[in-house]
């Protein structure tokens, strides 16, 4: 059976960030929203300053844990397989196949295991839970192209929550 769609992802710093940022976004946006009910909400002068104290600590590690923890899963890799890590998705028909050279890993999976597709500045995210999410980059397909991919990954990922 010949693929329909195939891309070509690298896991670079930028890649991996614009990732971990679209994904903690909407806890960023819960907390900003809470912190700020909170401040107005508290009428004591000493609590409001407290709230205000703890809004302003989330912004600040909202702004910095993904900055952290790409450099850790960054640094990870780089112990464990000496290379930046590329990873090549064929989307076929029934399910997508992932590949990775330096990792030597394979998964095969249906697309109705994708809960949500995400679209950012240069990728799409393809998410199947809270830890496994398939980055496909916008500008790596090898075989077809970003246009045409949306139009098939609505059509076959039925359960997922699309926002494009």
């Amino acid at each position: 059976m010949e693929s329909r769609f195939e891309n070509s992802c690298r896991f670079s710093k930028e890649n991996l960030l614009e990732m971990t940022k679209r994904i903690r976004k909407p806890s960023t946006i819960y907390l900003l929203v809470c912190s700020a009910v909170l401040f107005f909400y508290l009428y004591d002068l000493t609590r409001g300053f407290a709230a205000l104290f703890l809004a302003l600590f989330f912004i600040f590690f909202s702004l910095f844990q993904p900055r952290l923890s790409v450099s850790r899963l960054l640094k990870q890799y780089r112990e464990l397989y000496h290379a930046e890590i590329v990873s090549d998705v064929a989307f076929f028909d029934d399910y997508l196949f992932s590949t990775s050279e330096q990792t030597k890993g394979e998964t095969k999976t249906d697309y109705t295991q994708i809960k949500r597709v995400m679209r950012t500045q240069h990728l799409y995210l393809l998410r199947l839970g809270a830890q496994v999410v398939y980055l496909v980059d916008r500008d790596g397909f090898t075989k077809g192209n970003a246009a045409d991919f949306e139009a098939f990954i609505r059509e076959k990922a039925i359960r997922a929550k699309i926002r494009f």
